[in-house]
């Protein structure tokens, strides 16, 4: 795709689609006639990855998850833009992908974000210990660490101040609601 009109440009292509978390397969259908247009909707199949209180995670594919083209959808969960910014989070992936350190963004929509799948294996605990593999994850670490942010970004960490928005969320969330309130004070 071409930066004008998704993928690793600036401007990301923005769909004015919903999809309906509940029975997201005809949402899902609307983006991907735009996406993969050469995709005949019989043949689309879908594989659901996550599905929690935060995201759901739904991969989009004809034929085979392993052959190229496949596209994950991200729906965002209900209210979670209350404590991530998901215009920065969008911009994240722009620009780890410029750096070759994640995923291609191909598009956003009113409730989530299209991107590449990356084919890969979960790497267990045995796998972890081993030299090879360890040290192959410090240098893509270090890489994503070396990474200068834009003019103009924060550059001190964030960590401590979304975690206390959170903690902030959170109490104000058990206090406006009187039945849990008295539930915590006893």
């Amino acid at each position: 795709m071409d930066p004008e009109h998704g993928g690793s440009g600036d401007q990301l292509l923005h769909l004015d689609v919903a999809v309906d978390e509940r029975e997201p397969r005809r949402g899902i259908l609307d983006l991907l006639s735009k996406l993969r247009p050469e995709w005949k909707t019989p043949h689309i199949q879908m594989k659901t990855f996550t599905e929690g209180i935060t995201n759901q995670l739904i991969g989009c594919y004809v034929g085979s998850l392993q052959e190229p083209g496949c596209v994950l959808v991200r729906l965002y969960g209900r209210m979670t833009e209350l404590y991530v910014n998901r215009d920065r989070e969008v911009e994240m992936f722009q620009v780890f992908q410029a750096h070759g350190c994640g995923p291609e963004i191909y598009c956003s929509f009113q409730n989530g974000i299209c991107y590449e799948f990356v084919r890969g294996n979960v790497l267990e605990d045995e796998l972890l210990r081993q030299p090879s593999i360890y040290r192959l994850i410090a240098a893509e670490m270090g890489k994503i660490h070396s990474i200068q942010p834009k003019r103009g970004q924060p550059t001190e960490p964030q960590l401590w101040t979304k975690m206390s928005h959170f903690l902030t969320l959170m109490k104000s969330s058990i206090t406006r609601n009187p039945a849990e309130q008295a539930c915590t004070k006893r």
